[in-house]
């Protein structure tokens, strides 16, 4: 019996080899008889990767950056548009941010033996989202005011490879000897980009409230490619191939307000952001899966199979959820303490991408391709500290969770990355009349290890066969180096 698997997990593209150096499986040849039900699991895994399970991953502004975006009962800059716009309100001073420039080292790496404990990985170094917020007229709204901003509020570039070409002796996997190729390739794109106008009040002395009006602009790519290919000793060359591509862009309205409460020295500020309204979008869906060589059906004859489909144009719908935050500020001499957290609700499954089903065309089996996200609820928190060590420099230090809202042994294929990170960032703000520069650094760490759960059929071949699921141990880690400049106008 041949068994090729290919799976991904916590935010990884990884395999298990068709056949591992110590597997002892009853193979007579690569003509071994695969049951239907095992192949179309093997041609049709609908799986992706992505690291849009994360809500604390970026952070915006110049003071709050450095604070882990910790800072919803006391944001100091125009950062607030997003963090709370309730503080919009109660600021004096109009601003600029200019931007934020923030530039990651990222590495993503895992290792297990369902990959023969060797290490896949990717570095990637790039500069990473930024803010640019603004004031706009507003002298006809007495006591009211207007502030523009954008932000990137997912962004998640990677690459990730394995391939190799394995010489097999005879006597082993392959009763004669032979020759193994093998390659699998991940790639994928998400940006995810609001702009949103911000409108505050005072509400009385030491209070404001504001609501940000976003527009979310979000953009996603992936595409995935295995091969697997033997040549046993005097036969026919056996293949199996499959390729996967998803595309699809979506514009969607969502809301967030936010109260801020200034009782000097204690500052409150409690924030709602409202599930987003679909306003359009499209995407398409590619499949192509095959395989020669292999008998499928048992009857010791080799049976072709092609499985493939393609749909454009498809409407795309992306769905956010609610969030309810509140933070806390206390300053007592040099220093202030920020505190916060944020909790995020879950959605059920659903299809962002939702072709219609397709006949197999070798097997007249109806299959799906849809593309499809589910998420739990997440409560992240955090805190910072400042410290005034003169008029012109403030020093920063913070430590925020990051924690992951994929659903364990869910179905879906968006949301993969299953682990949670935490943040700790570090930095000085430096005044020269009416600008501030700021420096820092950042560090984001977390790892998981993969649950054996979510694939029974192949466990239960797995089993038969004196095997497990394979169960590796994936580690991100991002280093963050930080150079922000705002002028107050």
């Amino acid at each position: 019996m041949l068994f090729a698997i290919l799976q991904y997990s916590n935010d990884l593209l990884y395999f298990q080899h068709p056949f591992p150096q110590r597997a002892t499986l009853p193979l007579q040849s690569f003509r071994g008889h695969i049951p239907l039900a095992i192949l179309l699991g093997i041609l049709f895994p609908q799986t992706t990767l992505s690291q849009d399970t994360h809500y604390w991953n970026l952070h915006y502004g110049t003071q709050s950056t450095l604070l882990g975006g910790a800072v919803i009962g006391s944001v100091a800059d125009l950062s607030a548009t997003y963090y709370n716009p309730g503080w919009l309100a109660l600021k004096k001073d109009a601003g600029l941010i200019l931007s934020a420039r923030v530039y990651d080292l990222n590495t993503l790496e895992v290792e297990g033996d369902g990959i023969q404990n060797r290490k896949i990985s990717t570095f990637r170094i790039s500069p990473s989202p930024s803010l640019i917020a603004g004031r706009l007229p507003s002298d006809s709204l007495i006591g009211q005011k207007l502030t523009y901003s954008i932000i990137t509020r997912q962004s998640f570039q990677s690459q990730l490879d394995t391939r190799g070409v394995l010489g097999v002796a005879p006597g082993s996997v392959l009763p004669g000897g032979g020759t193994i190729a093998e390659e699998a390739v991940y790639v994928t794109d998400l940006g995810e980009y609001w702009g949103g106008i911000s409108w505050s009040t005072p509400l009385g002395d030491g209070v404001g409230f504001g609501v940000t009006s976003y527009i979310a602009f979000r953009t996603q790519w992936k595409r995935s490619e295995f091969s697997f290919k033997v040549l046993p000793e005097a036969e026919d060359l056996a293949s199996l191939d499959r390729t996967t591509d998803y595309s699809y862009y979506n514009v969607r309205l969502l809301w967030k307000a936010g109260l801020a409460v200034d009782l000097s020295p204690v500052l409150v500020g409690v924030t709602v952001t409202t599930p987003s309204l679909n306003l359009f979008g499209s995407g398409s869906t590619y499949l192509n899966a095959s395989s020669a060589g292999f008998d499928i059906d048992g009857d010791r004859v080799a049976d072709p199979f092609l499985g493939a489909d393609y749909q454009d144009g498809l409407s795309s719908k992306y769905r956010s959820s609610w969030a309810v935050g509140a933070g806390v500020g206390y300053v007592f001499g040099k220093f202030k303490l920020n505190l916060s957290a944020e909790w995020y609700s879950g959605i059920p499954s659903y299809a962002v991408l939702d072709p219609e089903p397709f006949v197999v065309q070798t097997t007249g089996e109806t299959a799906e391709n849809d593309l499809t996200v589910e998420y739990d609820p997440v409560i992240n928190y955090g805190c910072g500290v400042e410290f005034l060590a003169t008029e012109t420099i403030d020093f920063y230090l913070s430590y925020v969770t990051d924690f992951s809202a994929h659903v364990p042994g869910t179905n879906t294929n968006l949301t993969i990355s299953n682990w949670d990170l935490r943040h700790i960032t570090g930095g000085g703000v430096f005044s020269f009349g009416r600008a501030d520069v700021t420096f820092g650094l950042g560090y984001a760490f977390g790892s998981s290890r993969t649950p054996k759960d979510g694939v029974p059929l192949l466990e239960d071949l797995l089993e038969k066969t004196g095997h497990t699921l394979p169960v590796l141990t994936a580690t991100s880690r991002r280093v963050k180096v930080i150079f922000a400049f705002s002028f107050a106008l």
